[in-house]
């Protein structure tokens, strides 16, 4: 069961829609954390954990492939969540609806 300030926040989000939520949460938030993330390991694991090694690995080809890829995949992961958004989302204003009217009757 979801409390007050997760169904407020349900609310938020849906009202911002489809595509914003995609876009920063799935795309920005998950999608490039997680590609910087994927490349600061794989540098680590190359070269061992060195700071200036680490630091010269990020401004590369691979770190731009690394985050487009891990981009993509967050559109997945977002576009796969909001499904779930959509249907609390819609289960809380049917649950809101519900309640209007049955005060109504009272």
């Amino acid at each position: 069961m979801l409390d007050n300030m997760e169904k407020d926040k349900i609310k938020r989000i849906y009202a911002a829609g489809k595509t914003r939520y995609i876009l920063r949460h799935g795309m920005l938030n998950w999608g490039l954390s997680t590609g910087i993330i994927f490349r600061i390991l794989s540098i680590i694991s190359q070269r061992g954990f060195n700071i200036s090694e680490i630091v010269a690995g990020i401004p590369t080809l691979s770190t731009l492939i690394a985050m487009l890829v891990f981009s993509v995949f967050g559109g997945v992961w977002g576009a796969f969540f909001w499904r779930w958004i959509e249907k609390e989302a819609i289960k809380l204003s049917q649950d809101t609806a519900k309640n209007k009217n049955h005060k109504k009757k009272k």
